[in-house]
């Protein structure tokens, strides 16, 4: 692989990689996401919790461009990307996994993330399946690519195993290894500990904190696993009825008495 993934540091005082600015989604008389504005700096990873229908997808949502705000807007570096495409937004340096695994079971591990090397090689899938010319040399390139990726989440021994033998957990970490294969600079974590067993999301919460030592990758995580996204996040967002009533450390987030209220529908004791 002529191109390595970079490592991305930042030093001193830092601009936002990414901000939401006042944004507000509506689905018809129902307000999802009710003027958040938020902010992520680079290389921090930023956790976003709250209740069920909080509006914390539908954020991620806005922000991936799989929904159109109804009001506010979205900065990446700095830029506007409301008006993009999805896969705009992710050759501009955005990549996302879901909530509800994406894997193809009947692949193998390392055709999971040529899948993803794929959408950013200049070739195509289209170029791919007809064989054109050049194609062998990319094919390569991005097989290498698709390797190193695997490395580094730790996948590089399974790399020919087929997906759906893997445990959940391990398939959590194939999305991760595809989120990558893009190269991104931001990553969007949609629940990555849903139906993980406690020893699975502490692999996956070790295997997210070495993304950003060993890339300087800035991450954003939605999270109900309270040890996952309190144990990785630097800082942590509260979303409760589409408003952002908390942010701060975790030490300062589990101790509002506004998340309390959230999280237990009654007011907290003074």
């Amino acid at each position: 692989m002529k191109k390595k993934l970079q490592k991305r540091r930042f030093e001193g005082v830092m601009e936002p990689i990414l901000e939401t600015v006042n944004v507000r989604k509506n689905f018809g008389g129902v307000v999802a996401l009710d003027g958040v504005s938020l902010h992520v700096l680079p290389n921090e990873i930023l956790g976003i919790i709250g209740p069920n229908g909080a509006g914390k997808t539908t954020l991620f949502n806005v922000i991936s461009r799989l929904l159109d705000a109804n009001e506010g807007d979205v900065l990446f570096e700095g830029r506007s990307i409301r008006r993009l495409k999805q896969h705009q937004v992710a050759a501009a340096g955005i990549a996302r996994t879901f909530q509800n695994l994406q894997v193809f079971g009947t692949m193998t591990v390392l055709e999971n993330v040529l899948v993803g090397c794929h959408t950013a090689g200049h070739s195509g899938m289209l170029g791919a399946a007809l064989r054109l010319w050049g194609v062998k040399a990319e094919e390569a390139r991005l097989k290498e690519k698709a390797v190193e990726c695997l490395e580094i989440v730790g996948l590089s021994d399974l790399a020919e195993d087929q997906a759906d033998n893997l445990p959940m957990g391990l398939q959590r970490h194939v999305e991760l290894a595809r989120a990558l294969s893009s190269e991104p600079t931001l990553i969007l974590l949609d629940e990555p500990a849903a139906g993980l067993t406690t020893h699975e999301a502490d692999s996956l919460s070790e295997t997210i904190g070495g993304l950003r030592e060993k890339l300087g990758l800035t991450l954003v995580l939605i999270e109900h696993d309270m040890s996952v996204v309190m144990g990785v996040s630097d800082r942590v967002v509260v979303i409760d009825r589409g408003r952002m009533i908390s942010e701060g450390t975790p030490a300062e987030v589990q101790a509002d008495p506004a998340v309390v209220e959230a999280y237990l529908g009654q007011e907290a004791d003074e």
